[in-house]
């Protein structure tokens, strides 16, 4: 009987921690209601002053976080778990303010040394004392290779990016959305797993497709089909042994035969263990189209309509915008000389 009893309670125990909300519902809702948006959606205020009077319903989302335990997160898909981090530090750190709001004028009005915002253990996930700096820096950027975290993490100031009016959930965080050229309403939102951070595009001739970059988790190209908004293929590039100009000390990209550079045939791979394409553009005659990576320090070439990649052009460090002549016969290339993201935390 107690075997029975005990088997019970584990599996209402267990059900209970599968029934975490991933849509975020209650930190959608508080967010609607006291972040305003400024600037045509380029900055945002949080009214602290409502967010104060909504005190218990954020304490009972944040106690949904904190009954989380590892076992449970671990489960979860990374983009459930990046969502769940996220919103985490963003809505732990609206309560860091809380507790001592109105009488203070900066989060840095905690202390810097003593009492940091950022250090103190003022709350608790999976199980244990936790931090924000934990949050972002011992469990974000160590378990994720994902750059965007900067831009989704909010620190209650000015220097920090802005706070959404939208929670984050995994869906948000690998999409493509299509919206009215002139009212900018969304029309649709079209997912996009495995390409994380949808970054440049260019189309076919005929724009019955468009091949965009997918800046992080690794790089790639995904081809979507603009007529039916689908997404018909997916390609990850990598860095190959190819001939080229410098080494064959020809002038203006010739090779034998009178074929030229952006023609040439993929060698032996040499792969760079995850890319970052940037910029993307296509040949005049749109069968080439040419995308800057930034890890790969150079220039891949894609054949549009097989999809697959037939070319890389090394072109310096840090590759990253591409812009064609006026005349269609020249394709500049801007290295940015660095592969890495520079300034302080937290601004300057």
């Amino acid at each position: 009987m107690d075997a029975r009893l005990i088997l019970l309670g584990f599996c209402f125990a267990a059900s209970s921690a599968l029934a975490f909300d991933h849509s975020h519902a209650a930190w959608q809702a508080l967010l609607k209601k006291h972040v305003v948006v400024l600037e045509a959606g380029k900055a945002s205020q949080m009214r602290y002053a409502g967010m104060a009077q909504d005190r218990e319903p954020l304490r009972v989302y944040l106690q949904s976080l904190s009954a989380v335990d590892e076992a449970q997160f671990n489960a979860w898909s990374k983009p459930q778990q990046m969502a769940f981090l996220i919103n985490a530090y963003n809505a732990y750190t609206i309560e860091k303010i809380l507790a001592r709001y109105p009488d203070l004028r900066s989060i840095w009005d905690f202390g810097k040394l003593f009492g940091n915002p950022f250090k103190d253990r003022f709350f608790r996930l999976f199980q244990r004392p936790f931090s924000l700096d934990q949050i972002e820096h011992d469990t974000l950027r160590k378990r994720y290779a994902e750059p965007r975290l900067h831009y989704a993490l909010n620190c209650a100031s000015v220097g920090c990016p802005m706070l959404r009016e939208e929670a984050y959930v995994a869906e948000r965080l690998e999409r493509l959305d299509f919206r009215d050229p002139i009212e900018m309403t969304l029309q649709q939102s079209l997912p996009t797993p495995g390409c994380a951070g949808v970054n440049h595009a260019d189309f076919s001739i005929d724009g019955k497709y468009a091949i965009f970059t997918c800046e992080f988790g690794g790089g790639g190209l995904i081809k979507v089909d603009m007529v039916e908004r689908k997404i018909v293929g997916h390609l990850n590039l990598n860095r190959t042994n190819l001939i080229t100009q410098a080494s064959l000390e020809l002038p203006d990209g010739q090779l034998p035969d009178g074929q030229q550079l952006d023609a040439a045939i993929c060698g032996v791979n040499v792969g760079i263990g995850g890319g970052m394409p940037q910029d993307i553009r296509v040949s005049p005659d749109g069968k080439t189209f040419f995308v800057a990576d930034m890890m790969a320090d150079g220039v891949y070439l894609v054949d549009g309509e097989d999809f697959k990649q037939v070319g890389y052009i090394p072109t310096g460090i840090g590759t990253h915008g591409l812009y064609p002549s006026r005349d269609g016969t020249k394709l500049y290339v801007v290295n940015r000389g660095s592969h890495d993201v520079r300034g302080r935390r937290r601004g300057p």
